[in-house]
């Protein structure tokens, strides 16, 4: 309770105390927001095949030099994406549905011209059922199938 003394002056209680320090901050947040914050880059990405066909669809990751995700998203039917982080030294990982992941070499953003990935991954199933065709032949090298897939196990 505020008490008023003699001399014009208030004697203010500890709770009251309290609220008016909650009160002082709460109103100095909006100011915190107006700082200046890391600057924020963009990378333009396109992921096509070795035949150069668009990759749609795969999971594009900008990765710091911990392998933490700084930003990601999926690629356009084009196989672009656009992705947005602080200037710095990054790796681009795209992952698909089918194929194995991939991973760029270290690329330093900003970037003036678009980052080109080509991927030239197998896809996953073939891999798969050429291993399975040698199991299903009877461990006999099926034809086509490298010799570390026909291995028995």
């Amino acid at each position: 309770m505020i008490l008023p003394q003699s001399r014009g002056c208030f004697t203010i209680d500890r709770s009251e105390r309290t609220l008016l320090a909650a009160i002082s901050l709460v109103s100095l947040l909006p100011f915190c927001a107006l700082s200046p914050q890391a600057a924020q880059s963009e990378l333009r990405v396109r992921l096509q095949s070795s035949e150069g066909i668009p990759i749609s669809g795969a999971l594009l990751a900008l990765l710091d030099p911990n392998d933490s995700v700084v930003a990601e998203g999926l690629s356009t039917e084009r196989g672009t994406r656009m992705l947005r982080a602080a200037s710095g030294v990054y790796r681009v990982r795209a992952r698909r549905i089918g194929f194995l992941p991939f991973v760029s070499p270290p690329v330093a953003i900003p970037r003036q011209d678009e980052l080109l990935l080509a991927i030239e991954t197998s896809r996953v199933a073939d891999r798969i059922l050429r291993a399975w065709g040698g199991i299903l032949n009877g461990g006999r090298k099926a034809p086509g199938v490298a010799d570390s897939l026909n291995r028995k196990h």
